[in-house]
């Protein structure tokens, strides 16, 4: 009787085992086909190794599926404990790859640019008073920050002075300091640059509060990952993260075809003398448009070259320069031997593709030479980034440019142009250009008073430019938009 309990005991467990090891090969197949449509959606790793790579691992699996179903009746203990051990591990690994994918999608949506933006805001008044906000009667303010329905409110709620729009900046600055009016309201990111270009110009004055308010960010924008298009790169020469406005030391136009696997960048000197989008009079460094807004840059370029540039991507140069300690050295060519560079091929890593980038007081054009280094290591960049061999670093990369790096490009968009890198795999053609200029004084749109160093645009390069841009846009010959008088 005993034997025959025994038995039955033995049958029901041998019974349970061979279920437990039927229910570990349907996880595992089902965690595996999880893992391989989650990895292939992230479009992050070339299709010819990840199709090897599942190919082969796919055998694995199978392998270890018909093992598991082979020892189920299998009455040695060993056997099946070291099918769960293995099972789980693999489990573990699929699990790993999903995560993985995941977070490569997260990364991307880190990089667009929020739904909602904060522009801070410095009230000013003259240094050494003592101005209550409560009893002053007005507060100067420039009309494009007056046309911002949240500064108003936040004005209201800080101070019952009316807003008293005036024309300019420098005039805005030159009220407050002659005492015609007590206050004023300014981008924190203007008042830093009176600091900046005009020492003398904010002394005198005095922060009495910060404001910060938030405004809804241009709507995203998708791009065709087969077509051809135009992007403004604006670059910070800083560390930390993007602000909302600023000047841009970094002016470059990427077209960008991936038919062709062509990349032509445009760079246009920070103190390029222009047109504001939107203003009239005046004109302007360059550099300024970034005071008011990604978005007045993003058009002034589009005035100057006469072509729709829909997308914009704004990056903090010194980070952007870090990714080569991620993705592995670049090789720089230089025009000429300064500071520790040689004539010809450099092999750089971060810090020293910086150096490579910052200088500009060792060459005769300055500026000028410093922008076509600036071109040329992120051409560098793009081929390494581009390397099937960094593939696997792309999530590292993404990782580290969180909140240095922005752009209006939706996340679905740049998911494309990376699976379509991937397939199509295969290095770029990279082009650099720079348009040209004269070095000349004059009085700019955003510091009327005092004439600055600014470089007159040469039309002949800015035409020369528009032409290769069309040319790569596949619409050499058509009119376009009209690009604006400099």
């Amino acid at each position: 009787m005993n034997s025959d309990r025994g038995s039955a005991s033995t049958a029901d467990g041998s019974r349970t085992g061979r279920w437990l090891l039927r229910l570990l090969a349907v996880i595992l197949l089902a965690t595996w086909a999880l893992a391989f449509f989650s990895t292939v959606n992230s479009a992050l790793i070339p299709p010819m190794y990840l199709y090897v790579f599942s190919a082969v691992y796919t055998v694995v699996v199978l392998i270890v599926v018909w093992w598991l179903l082979r020892i189920g009746n299998s009455p040695r203990l060993w056997k099946k404990t070291l099918a769960v051990i293995l099972v789980l591990a693999l489990v573990v690994f699929h699990i790993a790859l999903v995560r993985s994918a995941s977070r490569t999608g997260e990364l991307l949506q880190g990089l667009e640019q929020p739904a909602s933006s904060r522009t801070g805001y410095v009230i000013v008044g003259q240094e050494g008073e003592r101005i209550n906000l409560e009893d002053a009667d007005n507060i100067g303010i420039l009309g494009d920050d007056l046309a911002q329905p949240g500064l108003v409110e936040a004005l209201r709620q800080r101070t019952p002075a009316k807003p008293r729009t005036v024309g300019s900046l420098a005039e805005l600055v030159r009220e407050v300091k002659k005492g015609e009016i007590p206050l004023a309201v300014l981008r924190a990111s203007a008042f830093e640059v009176l600091g900046d270009s005009l020492p003398e110009t904010d002394r005198g004055l005095g922060v009495i509060e910060s404001v910060s308010v938030e405004s809804a960010a241009p709507p995203m924008v998708e791009a065709e990952s087969s077509e051809p298009f135009v992007l403004y790169l604006s670059g910070l020469d800083t560390y930390g993260e993007i602000q909302d406005s600023g000047r841009s030391d970094v002016n470059m136009l990427a077209v960008v075809n991936p038919k062709t696997k062509k990349l032509l960048l445009v760079n246009t000197p920070r103190d390029y003398f222009v047109q504001l989008d939107g203003t009239s009079g005046a004109r302007d460094k360059l550099t300024h448009a970034g005071i008011y807004g990604i978005d007045v840059a993003r058009r002034t370029m589009e005035d100057l070259y006469g072509v729709e540039v829909p997308y914009y991507a704004r990056v903090n140069f010194t980070s952007l320069l870090e990714l080569i300690d991620i993705i592995g050295p670049i090789n720089v060519y230089a025009e000429q031997s300064f500071g520790d560079f040689k004539e010809g091929m450099n092999v750089l890593d971060g810090e020293a593709a910086l150096e490579f980038s910052r200088t500009r007081y060792d060459f005769e054009d300055g500026d000028r030479e410093r922008g076509r280094n600036q071109q040329r290591v992120i051409a560098a960049i793009v081929m390494n980034l581009s390397s099937p061999r960094n593939a696997l670093k792309l999530t590292r990369a993404l990782d580290h440019m969180q909140g240095s790096f922005e752009t209006n490009l939706s996340e679905s968009s740049m998911r494309e142009l990376f699976r379509e890198q991937a397939n199509s795999g295969g290095s770029w053609e990279i082009e650099n250009f720079a348009v040209e200029g004269t070095d000349a004084e004059d009085y700019t749109y955003s510091m009327p008073d005092v004439p600055l160093y600014v470089m007159i645009p040469d039309q002949e390069s800015v035409d020369d430019a528009r032409g290769r841009i069309l040319r790569d846009l596949n619409r050499q010959g058509e009119p376009g938009r009209t690009a604006r008088a400099q």
